[in-house]
């Protein structure tokens, strides 16, 4: 190729000046202190078609390449901007370059330019220039050749492209010319457009500069599609297209001109029905004209009835959806509910099969609001500003739709800029919605001094607040509540809760779980605690917001769900408390019953009736309570397992903000209209399913009633928590808690605390302990080991002290609670004490102590260790039944250390002391006998 090299200085200074006059919107350039492109990188890209990316290349090899890499991208400069339809300044470029000569490639530039207006002037020129180069033609030929068959494809004329890529390859053979952009371009001619056509290709290509917001260049692609091919299908999407760039730069004025410029040129014509949707999004979302939308939408939807030419229908059948949706909308806010039902109802029918059920829930929605002609805004917000009023009711109804963004949209006219409402209820009620966009959508709105932008989160939470105190008398502000006080949840979970367990990967076994040492889970524990306690701290910044939802909305759809969060929350922070008040376990079961008494059929109501039950027991010492609310709570079980457990369901109130509250047979759904899946992690839900929760409170009726002595009744609920409808519902902890109830029921197991403790308790503290053991017989050491201190803690009246033998008895317990749930360290620190001189004579010092010389050996496998804990037990107990055994251990223990006179010894005395035990044969016949060898012949004989 010739490339005209005494013009360097000049036309780099144009190039320059052109590649940095009219940047495209949205282009983001290279960084200076980044090496630029190399020339074979830059060719590579032209020879690809990729001409976006290959004016960044070039410009940049323009502005800092080395010089011949300059040279020649100022020669290939003028084919990217006419390739990407830049026609002013590629007229600009060949102007200057005429002034230096130009030769050849200024003659083929000048013929495509000349084509983009008139295609058959650029043939004409193009065919003369091929006819010319004879039976020598030049590299610069070739390249004639290969624009010629690009604007010959345009054309349909396949045939005429093939001879001129065939002529173009012949001429660089000629030429010796093995590599290259052009020898590229022409390679891929015929195989890559043939199928797509050069029309489709650049459609594509300025599709891909739009969807880069590089609406500029994307615009002047597009008119030149449009141009070049007027009647063809990317001709007329490229002419709706043009509208979106207008649009997409802010010029919305503009926009809607061309338009409606396009839509007079051809009514019926393709991608009109497009236009006709564009018109009335933009006269909604810029100018709040209801009247030209409704004029848009409505023409749209006669066209369609009337039937369209085969040539139009496939692009207006692909915006029938969405010009139904649109005349929907639009009826429904102008108060023509009739047509509003018709228009969602066809926006139902002709809704792509990907639309999702949520959308289709929205549309099912938005029909039954026509159909009752509900009011769109609450009757506070109908008077005054209509304009506010319209874009609150839009608003609404996108939210509705799940279309968070243009939600948005409307949300913020009334708070912001020119259309800011003079109204505060009209801001507070746009507060609401536009909190709820935010969160469906995922995304912050521009930061404002009422909505940080750190995360959408915490801009809704903001907004919220912001909402409240603009207009704190809205009748919607239940909702607003509600959605603060999750938000407030939602925010505490992400932050302090239990984080979900990756997805297994399929084709890699899990490890084999480790059990943790004793330091570990002494660790894992008081990280949890801290866990929690920081969690229920973060959450109960919600429990004033779901206080008031009671308070002042107690007809709300939303209290049902703030009355049984208010009582968890209470009962939850007296849980973490380190000393919580009885007046703070009052007020959790205070709530928590207000919760039942009202809505007694709700599926959160049995977690309810266990933490009521929880409370009157372990907290309140209170049984006669508990047995109350265990009748109710009894009741409730028999109408969920006839399926009646349901959320309350009220009338939804699209003017509220709020989505329908559906019912749920299994778990508690979220009462955020069932769907919007944005606002549920807050949600305190049940811990268990109904089922499982029924068969908790049937385990629990069983240890209540046994425990107040109505064995008839116990036995009764224990029957039915073993049935086989709830007993599946266990984990293997909870079915051996179902054979230990049983089997205290029937009086096969004996009750596990010790009547003569009772003198040593008050009523109130004796109950405790009764639950304390049954817990630690159940399989519940958490719940056993937190009774045991608290009965520890206890502190006697005046005059009263607690026995020598209680105590022991209560640092048995406490050390077997403890070591149960892998907390040897606590163990040890309980029975430790039962050293001490006062429980010399305590039978359960003796228990405690042996126990701690079984662990201490299973756990460190050191007989030094475990030898110490027995001989106190043998040697300060002698006359306790575990005194025969721990000497029997410790003489084994020492044998097994080679220790031969500590372990004649031992069994000597074993034989001496406990002559009658079933053990004491075996200590004469075998061990004795072993122990008496010489060390050196029992290991020749092993």
């Amino acid at each position: 190729m010739r490339v005209v090299r005494n013009v360097w200085g000049s036309l780099l200074l144009t190039l320059l000046a052109i590649s940095s006059s009219s940047p495209a919107v949205g282009q983001v350039r290279s960084p200076r202190t980044a090496a630029p492109p190399k020339w074979s990188e830059l060719e590579k890209t032209v020879g690809s078609e990729d001409y976006a990316q290959a004016k960044e290349q070039a410009e940049a090899i323009i502005q800092r390449g080395a010089p011949e890499d300059r040279q020649k991208t100022m020669a290939v400069y003028g084919r990217i901007l006419l390739a990407l339809g830049q026609k002013d300044q590629a007229r600009q470029y060949l102007a200057m370059l005429s002034k230096s000569g130009g030769g050849e490639q200024l003659a083929i530039y000048n013929a495509w330019l000349a084509a983009l207006d008139k295609p058959e002037e650029g043939i004409k020129a193009l065919e003369a220039m091929l006819e010319k180069a004879g039976g020598a033609p030049s590299e610069a030929d070739a390249e004639a050749a290969d624009v010629l068959a690009m604007l010959y494809m345009a054309r349909g004329e396949q045939e005429k492209a093939k001879k001129a890529v065939d002529f173009g390859l012949k001429a660089l053979e000629y030429r010796g010319v093995k590599s290259g952009y052009i020898l590229a371009l022409l390679r891929g001619r015929l195989t890559s457009d043939i199928a797509a056509g050069e029309a489709k290709r650049l459609y594509n290509q300025a599709e891909k500069l739009r969807a880069e917001k590089k609406f500029v260049e994307a615009g002047q692609l597009f008119a030149q599609v449009r141009a070049a091919y007027p009647q063809n299908q990317w001709g007329h999407a490229s002419g709706f297209r043009i509208g979106q760039c207008y649009a997409g730069l802010n010029r919305p004025a503009q926009a809607i001109d061309w338009w409606q410029k396009f839509i007079e040129e051809l009514p019926a014509g393709p991608w009109r029905g497009q236009a006709h949707v564009a018109m009335v999004d933009l006269a909604l979302e810029m100018q709040l004209d209801l009247t030209r939308a409704t004029e848009h939408a409505m023409a749209a939807g006669n066209l369609l009835a009337k039937g369209l030419d085969k040539e139009a229908e496939p692009s207006w059948k692909e915006a029938t959806y969405d010009i139904y949706l649109r005349q929907g909308i639009v009826s429904l806010v102008d108060g023509r509910f009739a047509a509003a039902v018709q228009g969602f109802e066809q926006a139902k029918q002709s809704a792509p099969k990907e639309t999702p059920k949520e959308v289709q829930t929205g549309l099912d929605r938005l029909i039954e609001a026509a159909q009752n002609r509900a009011k769109l805004v609450p009757d506070e917000l109908a008077v005054g500003d209509d304009r506010a009023a319209t874009a609150l009711a839009l608003g609404n109804i996108y939210n509705v739709l799940r279309r968070y963004d243009e939600a948005k949209g409307f949300f913020t006219l009334p708070l912001t800029g020119p259309t800011r409402s003079h109204s505060a209820a009209h801001r507070s009620f746009a507060g609401l919605g536009l909190a709820r966009a935010v969160i469906g959508s995922g995304k912050t709105v521009p930061s404002s001094k009422s909505s940080p932008q750190s995360s959408p989160q915490l801009q809704a939470k903001a907004i919220c607040e912001a909402s409240l105190q603009e207009y704190s008398k809205g009748s919607w502000h239940d909702e607003t509540l509600y959605r603060l006080a999750t938000l407030i949840q939602d925010m505490a979970e992400a932050k302090f809760g239990i984080p979900p367990k990756p997805a297994a990967d399929a084709k890699q076994a899990e490890p084999p779980a480790r059990v943790p040492n004793p330091q570990e889970r002494e660790a894992q524990v008081k990280a949890e605690r801290e866990r929690r306690a920081a969690l229920v701290k973060a959450k109960a910044e919600a429990l004033p917001y779901w206080q008031d939802i009671i308070k002042r909305f107690p007809q709300s759809p939303r209290s049902e769900q703030a009355s049984y969060n208010a009582g968890v929350l209470l009962y939850e922070m007296a849980e973490v408390a380190p000393h919580a008040s009885e007046r703070s376990w009052r007020e959790a079961g205070s709530t928590l019953h207000q919760f039942t008494s009202k809505y007694p059929q709700s599926p959160n109501a049995g977690d309810a009736y266990v933490r009521q039950i929880d409370i009157a027991l372990e907290r309140l010492f209170d049984v006669n309570s508990a047995i109350v609310v265990a009748a109710s709570a009894m009741s409730w079980v028999s109408s969920a397992e006839r399926g009646e457990a349901k959320f309350q369901t009220r009338e939804w109130s699209l003017s509220s903000g709020q989505d329908q509250c559906e019912p749920a047979t299994q778990v508690a759904k979220p009462a955020v209209g069932g769907t919007d899946t944005h606002w549920t992690v807050g949600q305190i839900s049940p811990r268990n399913s109904i089922p499982a929760t029924c068969l908790e409170l049937n385990l629990r009726a069983t240890l209540l009633y046994w425990i107040n002595g109505e064995k008839e009744k116990a036995k009764l609920y224990s029957e039915r928590a073993s049935s086989a409808g709830f007993a599946k519902q266990g984990d293997y902890r909870d079915r051996k808690r179902m054979e230990r109830l049983k089997d205290l029921v029937a009086g096969t197991i004996a009750p596990p605390t010790p009547d003569t403790l009772q003198q040593a308790f008050s009523s109130h503290h004796w109950l405790l302990l009764r639950l304390a053991d049954l817990y630690l017989l159940c399989f519940q050491p958490e719940l056993a080991g937190s009774a045991y201190c608290k009965l520890l803690d206890w502190t006697p009246p005046t005059g009263k002290r607690k026995s020598a033998e209680a105590r022991a008895y209560l640092l048995w317990r406490a050390g077997q609670a403890m070591e149960f749930q892998g907390l040897h360290e606590q163990a040890v620190k309980y029975l430790e004490q039962l050293r001490e001189p006062a429980y010399r004579n305590s039978t359960y010092a003796a228990e405690g102590l042996f126990r701690l010389g079984l662990w201490d050996y299973n756990r460190t496998q050191k007989p030094d260790v475990a030898m110490a804990r027995y001989k106190e037990v043998f040697t300060w107990f002698p006359d306790h039944p575990r005194a025969a055994d721990a000497l029997y251990l410790f003489a084994l223990n020492a044998q097994r250390q080679s220790d031969n006179r500590a372990a004649k010894d031992a069994f000597t005395l074993f034989l001496e002391r406990y002559p009658h035990s079933p053990l004491a044969k075996h200590v004469r016949d075998e061990l004795l006998p072993e122990a008496n060898r010489p060390l050196e012949v029992r290991e020749k004989t092993q």
